[in-house]
C-alpha cells in the first residue's frame, strides 16, 4: 500500500514539472519571437551578417552580405567553406584570423580584408566578429558583420596614386587660392625648381615666383588671375625667380577649379625651359650670324664676279693687244722685207753693175734715202700699195717721190723713158689719180 505522504510528494513534483513545462513553453515562444525580431533586424541592416561553423563552413548570411558579394540567394554560399571569397595569399591570412577568433584572441576580432566577388571583381571590407558558444559552453563557430570599404578604398588608391604622381612628376605644380592669391599647395618638384624647402611656400603670395620685368611681379599675377576669371585658362612663358634671386624661364599651363578644401583655386603646371630658351637664343644668334656671313659672301661673290668680268675683259683686251702687236710685228717684218726687196736690194744690184762714178753716187743716195725712210709713214702706207702695184711700179713710184725725172729713172733702171712714162700712167690709174695736169710726185708726197 502506497504511503499517502509519498503520493502527495509525487503530486507536488508533477505540479512543479507542469509549471516548469508551462514556463518553458512561454520562454520558447518568447525566444521564437526574439529570433524572428532579430532576423528582421539582420535583414534590414546595411551591414553584412555571417555565421561560420568552427570547421569553416558558412551557415548563415543576410541579404546585405549576399548583395555585397554579388550573390542572389543563401543557397549559393551556405554549406561552402568561407575561403571561397578569398584568393591567393589572402586565403592563408583569412585562415589565420579565423583560428585566432575561435581562440578568443581579440587581436583578430576586427580588421580589414580583401574579398573576391561572384563575378571575379575585387572588393574590400572591414569586419567585426567573435566566437559563438553553445549552451553547454563549447565554441561552435564565429559570427559577425562586414562593412563595404571598396569605394573608399578605390578613392584612397586614386588619391595615393595622384599623390605619387604629383610627388614624382617632372613638372612643378602649385595651387593658389584665387581669393587673396596665396599659395596653398606646392609639389616637391615645384619647391625644388624655385629653391624652397618643403612647405616653405605655403601661405605666401603667388607673386614671389615672378621676376621683375617691365611689369611688377604682383601686376603680372593679377593679369593672369584676371584672364583666368574671364576665359578659365592661361598659357605662356614666364620669367620666374628663385628664392636666391636667380631668374629662369618656365612655360606655365594655368587653369582653375573648385577645391573641396580651399575653394576656388588656380592650378599651375610649370616646366623649366631655361635651357630650351638659351638654345633658342643661341640658335637665333647663329642664324643671324649665318645670314650675315651669307650676305657678306654674296657681296664678295658679286665683287669677285665683277672683278672676274673686269679681268676677263682686261685679259681679252690684252690678248687683243698682244694679237695686234703680233700682227703688227709680222706685218712690220713683212713690210721691211718687202721694202728691202723692192727698194733697196734692186738698187744695190744696179750699184754693183754701175760703171760711172756719177751713177754710183746717185744709186748710193737712193739706197741711203730708202734706208732712212724705210719706216716712214709714206712707206708704211706705201706698203699697202704692193697689193695693187707691181714691184717695178713701186720702184718707179719711190723714185718719183724722191723728185727724179723719167729720164733719170730710165737711166738708173736701164729702161727707156717711154717705158717709164707708161709705168707712171699705170701708177696714176691704179691709184685713181687721173688728173693729167696734177703732179704725181705732189700726190705721192701728200699721201705720207
Amino acid at each position: 500500500m502506497v504511503d499517502r505522504r509519498t503520493l502527495e510528494e509525487q503530486q507536488l513534483r508533477i505540479n512543479q514539472l507542469e509549471q516548469e513545462v508551462a514556463t518553458l513553453k512561454d520562454r520558447s515562444g518568447t525566444v521564437k519571437k526574439d529570433a524572428r525580431r532579430s532576423r528582421r533586424i539582420l535583414e534590414s541592416t546595411g551591414a553584412g551578417y555571417f555565421f561560420i561553423s568552427k570547421d569553416g563552413i558558412l551557415k548563415d548570411v543576410n541579404k546585405s552580405w549576399l548583395l555585397m558579394y554579388g550573390y542572389s540567394s543563401p543557397e549559393e554560399v551556405v554549406g561552402r567553406h568561407f575561403t571561397m571569397i578569398q584568393q591567393g595569399k589572402d586565403i592563408e591570412l583569412a585562415k589565420e584570423r579565423f583560428a585566432g577568433i575561435l581562440r578568443g584572441d581579440e587581436r583578430y576580432m576586427q580588421g580589414e580584408l580583401k574579398r573576391i566577388c561572384k563575378d571575379g571583381s575585387i572588393g574590400y571590407h572591414v569586419y567585426s566578429s567573435g566566437p559563438v558558444s553553445s549552451p553547454a559552453g563549447g565554441v561552435v563557430g564565429i559570427e559577425g558583420f562586414v562593412f563595404d570599404l571598396t569605394q573608399r578604398k578605390v578613392t584612397e588608391n586614386k588619391m595615393r596614386l595622384h599623390s605619387e604622381i604629383m610627388a614624382n612628376m617632372v613638372e612643378g605644380v602649385f595651387l593658389v587660392r584665387l581669393d587673396g592669391g596665396n599659395i596653398v599647395f606646392a609639389n616637391p618638384k615645384f619647391e625644388e625648381m624655385f629653391g624652397y624647402g618643403p612647405g616653405e611656400m605655403i601661405g605666401k603670395h603667388v607673386s614671389i615666383v615672378n621676376a621683375q620685368t617691365h611689369k611688377s611681379p604682383r601686376k603680372l599675377a593679377e593679369e593672369i588671375i584676371r584672364t583666368l576669371r574671364e576665359i578659365g585658362e592661361w598659357h605662356g612663358e614666364v620669367n620666374n625667380i628663385k628664392k636666391d634671386g636667380t631668374s629662369f624661364w618656365t612655360y606655365a599651363n594655368v587653369s582653375m577649379f573648385d577645391h573641396s578644401e580651399y575653394g576656388e583655386v588656380l592650378v599651375s603646371v610649370h616646366s623649366d625651359i631655361t635651357e630650351k630658351k638659351r638654345n633658342e637664343q643661341e640658335r637665333q644668334r647663329l642664324e643671324e650670324q649665318r645670314k650675315t656671313i651669307e650676305q657678306n659672301l654674296l657681296k664678295k661673290e658679286i665683287l669677285l664676279e665683277k672683278r672676274n668680268t673686269q679681268l676677263t675683259n682686261s685679259n681679252a683686251a690684252l690678248q687683243a693687244l698682244l694679237d695686234q702687236r703680233e700682227k703688227d710685228r709680222i706685218h712690220f717684218e713683212e713690210q721691211i722685207l718687202f721694202q728691202h726687196k723692192n727698194l733697196v736690194s734692186p738698187i744695190i744690184k744696179k750699184l754693183r753693175k754701175a760703171n760711172s762714178a756719177e751713177v754710183k753716187n746717185n744709186l748710193l743716195e737712193i739706197v741711203e734715202f730708202n734706208l732712212k725712210e724705210i719706216t716712214s709713214p709714206f712707206l708704211k702706207k706705201f706698203s699697202a700699195l704692193r697689193l695693187i702695184l707691181t714691184p717695178q711700179e713701186i720702184q718707179i713710184a719711190n723714185m718719183v717721190q724722191q723728185g727724179m725725172s723719167s729720164k733719170e729713172i730710165a737711166e738708173i733702171l736701164n729702161l727707156s723713158p717711154g717705158t717709164i712714162s707708161n709705168h707712171r700712167k699705170s701708177i696714176r690709174k691704179k691709184l685713181g689719180f687721173n688728173q693729167k695736169k696734177a703732179n704725181l710726185r705732189t700726190y705721192l708726197l701728200s699721201s705720207q
